[in-house]
């Protein structure tokens, strides 16, 4: 993917800043890629993307060369990883969109591709960089260039078009927006092809300083696109921090809702036990089914000191109102269960208390965790001693 002509500078920078942002976001993303099909092949697909772009950084191609001498392998291999891009670029479109397809046709036909590509450049004779434009005419061939440019817009148009027809019909946000953001990507990708096909015919004005800021664009967007997950994670892992406080309280007073045995904070954080979707909602699951235990140590007569305290403190809005009476009273249940007091005759529910979906769900016990380490429900003790 070499141009005779020289690019811009904010082309440069984009291309550069476009190869740095995938690479980031591959080494963030190896290990879901290693868990999940469909991430695996998103991870696939960008990383060929982010070889390819690599390979053409001036600098990097320039210290290779530094290396190993004048040598046109370097954008062989560039070219070659660009096919492959290709065909995982498909290959995902067809995952994500669940269209009917057959991976051996289509890796097969990549390596077909790859193959022919590399006969042309092997056996074309003695020639140096891959360019589209020069003055003996591309190198190391035209038909070289035809099938990498035919390739790559058949690869684009087609996964465009199904990831954005996909997109609109039925997908939940977070994969709309990351099939939204490939998408653009991938059109960029087209858009920068189609220069080089306007290369081959013969157009060559103003493309010099397009061409990189497109494939920079590109680079940008599909590295947005394979972050959406870890925005996603990195959400869930924030809320699996603040639970946790909680939840350990709550598992000290009722050892055997917990599924796993419980781990230091840190540890938990930074090698979790499953996918932070997984280890979020087993967190929510485990803080219910202490409630549920804990409910029977929660007498009328505590709920009404807890409403009575809560009420002391007028910069509350409803929702924290609610969510600090119902820390005060998970508190005190917490405290008569550690201290082998029996369960109460007459006890009331907290299930109705919360949210009507997993995430009002998680709000509120988010609202909860924050109330359980505050001062008000810290002195809700010194409240009941001074009732007594």
């Amino acid at each position: 993917m070499t141009l005779l002509l020289r690019p811009s500078g904010l082309g440069l920078s984009l291309q550069a800043a476009g190869a740095l942002a995938i690479w980031i976001c591959v080494v963030l993303r190896a290990p879901a890629a290693i868990r999940s099909y469909e991430q695996r092949i998103l991870w696939l697909a960008v990383t060929t993307a982010g070889l390819a772009m690599t390979l053409n950084l001036q600098d990097i191609s320039g210290a290779v060369r530094d290396v190993f001498g004048p040598t046109h392998l370097v954008d062989l291999a560039a070219n070659l990883c660009g096919v492959l891009s290709s065909a995982a670029v498909l290959d995902f479109a067809m995952v994500a969109t669940a269209k009917r397809w057959s991976r051996r046709l289509l890796y097969t036909s990549a390596t077909g591709v790859m193959t022919v590509l590399s006969f042309i450049d092997l056996t074309s004779g003695p020639h140096g960089r891959h360019l589209v434009t020069s003055p003996a005419g591309p190198t190391p061939t035209a038909v070289f260039w035809w099938i990498t440019v035919a390739t790559h817009l058949t690869a684009d148009t087609v996964c465009v078009w199904l990831l954005l027809r996909h997109g609109r019909h039925g997908a939940s946000q977070p994969l709309k927006t990351m099939l939204a953001l490939f998408a653009l990507g991938t059109a960029f990708s087209g858009a920068f092809w189609s220069g080089y096909l306007l290369l081959l015919i013969g157009y060559s004005s103003h493309l010099p300083g397009l061409l990189p800021i497109l494939m920079g664009l590109h680079g940008l967007l599909r590295a947005a696109a394979l972050a959406i997950p870890t925005f996603r994670a990195a959400t869930k892992a924030r809320t699996c921090w603040h639970l946790w406080p909680l939840w350990r309280e709550l598992v000290d007073a009722v050892p055997h809702i917990a599924l796993a045995k419980p781990r230091p904070r840190l540890v938990e954080l930074l090698w979790p036990r499953g996918s932070w979707r997984l280890t979020e909602y087993r967190k929510i699951i485990e803080i219910r089914d202490a409630v549920l235990v804990l409910r029977d140590y929660i007498t009328p007569q505590l709920a009404q000191l807890a409403r009575g305290h809560i009420g002391t403190s007028a910069a509350l809005t409803p929702d924290r109102a609610k969510a600090a009476l119902v820390a005060c009273l998970l508190k005190e249940a917490c405290s008569a269960r550690l201290a082998g007091r029996p369960p109460e005759a007459q006890s009331i529910g907290l299930t109705a208390i919360g949210g009507d979906d997993l995430a009002e769900e998680t709000e509120f016990l988010l609202e909860v965790a924050r109330a359980y380490a505050s001062p008000l429900v810290g002195s809700f003790s010194a409240h009941i001693a001074r009732s007594a």
